[in-house]
């Protein structure tokens, strides 16, 4: 994995606390999901302990992954969501959303799912269900909006099985409903 800094018009950063962190990725080999959720939880934490950030919206993770970790167990995976899911803000703890990718998997997808909708067939799924935000009541007018259905919370932060379109529409749905507030 490659880590870098550049501000969203692809430059490099000059100064770090004015610029968001973009990853940027290589898929190829192995997925290591352990060593990268390790990096998230550092840089995360590093965030939220700063003071000019202690007010601010806590930080919204997006993990687009087809849930096969190469270098961890599932104990493990659970361990270290957690401690992202324990980072926030005096307005509330970071979001970790996980978006499941499953090749070759036919199963009807869902977005933002509630517990009596999490049955699944496919391990990983299930294990990011586990490792998923409660999303906040904030969130659930936008989330009911995007399922287009009167489904009620708590919904997790969990995609399965999303098209490209709804892809994009969960990774807008943090600033769509913090901009509603």
């Amino acid at each position: 994995m490659t880590v870098e800094r550049h501000l969203p018009d692809g430059q490099p950063a000059l100064n770090d606390l004015t610029v968001r962190e973009w990853i940027l990725t290589e898929a190829t080999g192995q997925t290591p999901m352990y060593e990268a959720l390790c990096y998230v939880r550092d840089l995360v934490s590093e965030w939220c302990a700063r003071p000019e950030h202690r007010e601010s919206f806590p930080p919204l993770i997006f993990n687009i992954t087809d849930g096969e970790a190469s270098d961890s167990d599932e104990e493990e995976l659970r361990e270290i969501a957690g401690r992202i899911r324990d980072t926030g803000t005096d307005d509330g703890h970071s979001l970790f959303i996980n978006v499941h990718i499953a090749s070759g998997d036919l199963s009807k997808g869902g977005l933002f799912l509630t517990a009596a909708e999490a049955g699944y067939d496919n391990r990983y799924a299930r294990l990011l269900y586990d490792l998923s935000s409660t999303m906040p009541p904030l969130f659930d007018n936008a989330i009911r909006d995007l399922r287009g259905d009167g489904a009620t919370g708590p919904f997790r932060g969990i995609c399965y099985n999303a098209s490209v379109t709804e892809l994009l529409s969960i990774l807008n749905v943090g600033s769509i409903s913090v901009n509603l507030q």
